[in-house]
């Protein structure tokens, strides 16, 4: 996402933007809108067996990994059952051999049966760098092995890429057509959020001396999948797809191991409210590792060789939430290290063992990873994007699922569905999305609030047009652009950040 600056002239906005009365023929703005819908649905639809084969694969990686740790755990020796026993259960926290090792001990296991973390158990150390090593690769596979997975040479998803294809083209074909009958403006953009470089989109913003908007990047259902299920991220030391943003790219050596000499910056794909960076290398100073916000605000985890301290950075000032000295020493020997971030929760790990955590002032939306090396020489440095789904999954057995209730119809939701299909016409450039919800709710009539969640991105910029567009359909278009979904409530409409 690349937004700009938010500059809105309000006089000319209450006048652009007006409420009608249902047409019976869907206006211009409203097939363009069909026409995204139709291309998604398909999309969605073709990707239901590369779905399957891919949850195959998933789980199949997860019952692989259940059962090396459990052969780790078998030979390990009792100091280090503990720890394998952890990892067993936050996986699979009905694992009978895990939950007895800690019974053996007299400690409460960490996870319920549930999956649901027990706050009074504490998370189990090891100091067998090693076993750490393979325990996190089992763990979490990386990425170059997700790659090759989704790769368009790959038979599970080959026919699925040249769908998508196809599928772009003929979106391109009528978001072409309805340009050429008269709405230009919203037909280039919409199709500048599936397709950014399509030669159309970019003569057009060329023709009216405008940026093309990229306030948010659209993700085929390939990636949307690994983005939710953790398997989506960027490789630091893989230059050749990944070179910074901002800075220097980090100089490769031997045996797969990178250096680092200037300060690098790299963005994310999409906000995030979760992520976790992974490293494992030796610095011989200080070196900084940094999630931040467009404001430069989030993050920040400074690692030396005998210590770790962990930041609170509000618009670049940095307030210290923990420091700790630690027993490995990082400037002799690759370590694990890890900075975990969900929502205000910020943690650090060293060789797999949780060493401090604090929880910044307000959930962010980080857009950016900053490194600031001080003799960093890296094996491995990669930032996961996370979602906001539980982790734990349990393995061993089916549980049955309750189908869920039907909804029922209440009184408010008739008026509300009338409310919600009435036409609207606006144009926002580069407006807030507090400013964008506040008119729409203002001329509209209906009350559109923000959760929590969703006021994480209250300040992130939106241009979006649309011309007698059902009011409903325009907030569908809101949700593409920021990732903010809306319900109706019987208050009106809330909009939330389901990350």
């Amino acid at each position: 996402m690349h937004p700009y600056s938010a500059a809105v002239i309000l006089p000319l906005l209450l006048a652009s933007l007006a409420i009608t009365a249902s047409a019976a023929e869907p206006s211009l703005s409203e097939k363009i809108n069909q026409a995204a819908v139709e291309f998604e649905q398909k999309q969605d639809k073709e990707f239901k067996t590369v779905e399957a084969s891919l949850e195959r694969w998933r789980k199949t990686r997860i019952r692989t990994a259940v059962k090396d740790i459990n052969d780790l755990m078998t030979k390990a020796a009792p100091a280090d059952k503990p720890y394998l026993a952890y990892h067993l259960l936050s996986v699979s926290p009905r694992h009978k051999e895990a939950r007895a090792v800690f019974t053996s001990v007299g400690l409460p296991a960490p996870f319920d049966e549930k999956g649901e973390r027990v706050p009074e158990a504490k998370v189990p150390t090891s100091r067998n760098r090693a076993l750490v090593e393979k325990v996190s690769t089992l763990r979490y596979p990386p990425f170059g092995a997700v790659a090759e997975v989704i790769s368009p040479k790959a038979p599970a998803v080959q026919s699925y890429w040249k769908r998508q294809r196809s599928g772009l083209e003929d979106l391109r074909k009528k978001l072409t057509e309805y340009a050429q009958q008269g709405e230009a403006g919203n037909a280039y953009q919409v199709l500048a959020f599936y397709w950014p470089n399509a030669k159309e989109v970019v003569t057009y913003y060329a023709g009216v001396k405008k940026p093309i908007p990229r306030q948010r990047t659209w993700f085929p259902s390939v990636d949307r999948y690994l983005l939710d299920n953790g398997l989506a991220g960027l490789d630091c030391l893989d230059i050749q797809y990944t070179k910074p943003v901002d800075g220097a790219p980090p100089t490769l050596g031997t045996a797969g191991s990178a250096t680092f000499s200037e300060r690098a910056a790299w963005d994310f794909s999409e906000n995030l409210r979760n992520c976790r960076v992974e490293g494992m290398f030796t610095t011989a100073g200080d070196s900084g590792f940094t999630v931040i916000d467009k404001a430069g605000s989030g993050a920040r985890l400074v690692v030396g060789a005998k210590q770790v301290e962990l930041f609170s950075v509000t618009k670049g000032a940095a307030t210290s939430l923990a420091k700790i000295a630690i027993e490995e020493d990082l400037a002799a020997n690759p370590t694990p290290v890890q900075l975990e971030v969900r929502g205000k929760f910020v943690a650090a790990l060293v060789g797999g063992v949780q060493v401090c955590s604090g929880d910044l002032p307000a959930e962010l939306a980080f857009s950016r990873f900053e490194v600031t090396p001080g003799g960093l020489t890296a094996q491995q440095l990669r930032v996961r994007y996370l979602g906001d789904m539980n982790e734990t999954e349990d393995l061993l057995a089916d549980l049955p699922v309750k189908a869920p209730e039907a909804p029922k119809e209440e009184p408010w939701l008739v008026d509300r569905k009338k409310q919600l299909d009435k036409p609207v016409t606006f144009k926002f450039e580069d407006t807030s999305v507090e400013e964008v919800i506040a008119l729409l709710s203002q001329l509209s009539g209906v009350k559109i609030g923000m959760d929590e969640k969703a006021e994480t991105l209250k300040n992130l910029p939106i241009t979006l047009d649309g011309k007698d567009l059902k009011l409903s359909s325009a907030l569908d278009w809101l949700q593409r652009v920021s990732d903010l979904s809306w319900k109706s409530t019987i208050d009106g409409v809330q909009l939330t950040w389901a990350k």
